[in-house]
């Protein structure tokens, strides 16, 4: 795959019709079935136990063949079915590929990086790649962004029109144990969970989705309120949305494993659902769910660009056009003019929405076309 066409990346933006119901069995590793959707949306999922998914596999619900996908670092594809990221158990991402592909007509890529018990916060005592502290170097998430890459990479040669969309987060319940034993303070923790979501921002031009933390079948410890505060008030940052608050009721709804710390399947399944049906929606809502046709004389528009987070975007028109990029937060990146190939300057890894417009008195002939590609 050379490259990816844009025009065909936007109109997948569309969302279509909601795959029929499964009637059989998740296929298998070594069964990876063809995909159905025009662009698929890479989800990295991080944080600890929960995120991994502590269920029961067979409660999960079925995803339809080639809807959605696992990606390894190893470079295996293959078709998303609990258990999913390593785990042995059942996890919420069956239930959010489902809510998340009715909803928007794109397929899904999960990535599993989470890792039970871990923290936010880096204390001393803690060994190497123990949390997901960006300010120390030997953090989680610089090896989770190193291995999620390489799957990435291996879902772009497999599937058409592969974007990343997100970043899953489900994380708390060590860092609100250490703010109640006085080791770490409600101020540490919120820092270090912005820090981690901005990060993110930079390195991948996707937002933190965060499931806000649960609490304990026996009773909450005193901080996990705070921390589900500051969970909450991300929210009004930039880079992080909120998509899911209620597992702090499972306890009453019975949707807890006997541990009394994990989510069993339903509770899993529900967070899933609405998460997935939350995370479409803002999708839609940062990239538009209409397309442009660039091929109209009075052609001036929006045009979504898909780059590898590795790879630098190219713009290739027909004739001369001035354009202007900005992230999916809005923030404005780089503009410039340009007349047939025009690579775009270094900019950060991530999605980016470029205006184009042709320039005044261009030829009738230039305005026949306008294509907008990604070269690898």
């Amino acid at each position: 795959m050379l490259s990816l066409v844009l025009l065909a990346a936007l109109v997948a933006c569309n969302p279509g019709p909601a795959p029929p119901p499964p009637t059989a069995s998740a296929p298998s590793a070594a069964d990876v079935p063809d995909p159905i959707y025009e662009a698929y949306d890479v989800f990295v999922v991080a944080g600890q136990s929960n995120a991994k998914g502590r269920g029961t596999a067979e409660e999960a619900p079925e995803v339809p063949a080639g809807a959605a996908y696992e990606a390894t670092p190893q470079g295996e594809i293959r078709a998303l079915a609990d258990p999913v990221g390593g785990a042995n158990t059942g996890s919420a991402w069956p239930a959010f590929a489902n809510a998340y592909t009715a909803a928007t007509g794109r397929g899904v890529v999960i990535i599993g990086m989470a890792a039970g018990g871990s923290a936010q916060v880096h204390l001393a005592g803690d060994g190497p790649n123990q949390t997901w502290d960006v300010s120390q170097s030997d953090n989680l998430y610089v090896r989770a962004d190193r291995k999620a890459r390489r799957a990435l990479r291996a879902a772009e040669d497999e599937l058409p029109s592969v974007r990343a969309a997100g970043w899953l987060w489900i994380q708390g319940g060590t860092d609100a144990r250490r703010i109640d034993d006085g080791r770490l303070t409600v101020g540490q923790y919120e820092d270090a969970l912005h820090a981690l979501a901005r990060r993110i921002q930079q390195d991948w031009g996707v937002p933190m989705y965060l499931w806000v933390m649960g609490t304990d079948s026996r009773g909450d410890v005193p901080a996990a309120a705070e921390v589900r505060r500051v969970q909450n008030d991300a929210d009004a940052l930039p880079e992080v949305v909120v998509v899911y608050r209620d597992a702090a009721t499972f306890p009453e709804l019975g949707w807890m494993e006997p541990d009394n710390i994990h989510w069993s399947q339903p509770g899993l399944n529900d967070a899933g659902t609405d998460g997935g049906q939350a995370v479409a929606m803002d999708r839609l809502d940062r990239l538009g769910a209409g397309s442009v046709d660039p091929t109209t004389p009075d052609y001036a528009g929006d045009v979504v660009i898909f780059p590898n987070p590795s790879e630098a975007p190219r713009l290739n028109a027909g004739c001369p056009f001035r354009y202007t990029v900005t992230d999916t937060l809005g923030r404005r990146l780089a503009d410039g003019t340009g007349a047939g190939p025009t690579p775009l300057p270094s900019l950060p890894a991530g999605v980016y929405i470029a205006q184009v417009e042709g320039r005044a008195g261009r030829p009738p002939e230039c305005t026949a076309s306008v294509t907008f590609t990604v070269a690898r």
